[in-house]
């Protein structure tokens, strides 16, 4: 669904537009996208573009934003060097991108297809053309900055389960859940342990926001990963784990939550770009990190904004880890 800019504000927009990167002049409709981004659909001389300003971070400080804005255009470009398949950028006559309303700007070539919004998520396709994301980078690694990296991740969002749980009004069942939760927090709050998991997994440039959403499928059936804006420096092992617990709690279907899909998720992916002997030894320990940082984030958000979603997300990986191995360190 779009709708047109406000006259107030066309004008300003318009211009800048088509002054920072160079076209013709150019109509902007707004996109209405569930996005903290602010997201345009850009016409110009029968070519599309979709306009992206980055306003908000998860997995860094805010003020990063427009380093983080130039990273991911870095990456998108060397990735598609590389034959993967995601929407191509037009660069800016500056570099490859600009300031816009003061907001650090991509603007993307648009990329026919569509996004996965359906439950029947092609679970193999994406799991594929994630490993081979990974790959490209193990067989050659991209110069690119490292930045923006998981440690850094685990930095901002592990001290949050902490101040989370001792919100006065949480619900008894988000309580138990913090409590299942609180000798994982306590094992991975160790620089020292995070260090040596994160060291025995190889580090690649990972998409950082693995999610049924940010994959588009086309017609033929084959996909692309899309939307970078939360790409890191990491052990290739966090994407595979985002990607299990993000396609298991199916974004807005709640009710159609299944754990099973993260099983799923894993076990493609293993089939496209194979574990080694350390991350298969170590796989207890990366979803027991990993769903503790997606537990905390829906915690934390739902603290903020109390919404029910957030709730039960919160309590569908809760009871997830309530069926995994005991972990060694909790014995």
């Amino acid at each position: 669904m779009t709708c047109a800019i406000p006259d107030v504000h066309e004008v300003s927009l318009v211009e800048q537009v088509t002054g920072r990167f160079g076209l013709p002049q150019a109509e902007v409709i707004v996109l209405n996208e569930p996005s903290g981004n602010r997201l345009y659909e850009v016409r110009t001389s029968g070519r599309r573009f979709v306009l992206k300003m980055t306003c908000t971070s998860g997995t860094y400080h805010r003020s990063l934003i427009p380093d983080h804005v130039r990273y991911e255009a870095a990456l998108v470009v060397a990735l598609r060097e590389r034959a993967i398949p995601t929407p191509a950028l037009h660069k800016s006559l500056q570099g490859l991108t600009a300031s816009i309303d003061g907001h650090e700007a991509i603007l993307f070539e648009y990329f026919d297809g569509c996004v996965c919004e359906t439950l029947d998520y092609p679970i193999d396709q994406a799991a594929a053309a994630l490993a081979r994301i990974h790959q490209v980078q193990l067989e050659a690694p991209l110069d690119l900055p490292v930045q923006f990296t998981y440690e850094g991740l685990c930095k901002i969002w592990l001290p949050y389960f902490g101040r989370s749980r001792q919100s006065k009004d949480l619900p008894p069942e988000l309580a138990d859940a913090c409590t299942l939760f609180t000798v994982s927090a306590a094992h991975f709050a160790n620089p020292d342990i995070r260090s040596a998991l994160l060291g025995r997994s190889p580090h690649v440039h990972c998409h950082g926001d693995v999610k049924p959403r940010n994959l588009i499928q086309h017609t033929d059936g084959s996909v692309a990963w899309f939307d970078f804006d939360n790409a890191l420096y990491a052990p290739r092992i966090v994407d595979v784990i985002d990607g299990g617990v993000t396609f298991a709690l199916a974004e807005q279907h709640i009710r159609y939550a299944d754990f099973n899909r993260c099983d799923a998720f894993l076990n493609a992916y293993r089939q496209h770009g194979a574990l080694t002997v350390s991350e298969s030894a170590d796989l207890d320990d990366w979803l027991q990190l990993g769903c503790l940082l997606h537990f905390t984030r829906e915690l934390t958000t739902w603290v903020y904004t109390k919404d029910e979603i957030r709730r039960k997300r919160a309590l569908a990986i809760a009871n997830y880890v309530k069926k995994l191995p005991t972990p060694a360190w909790d014995r």
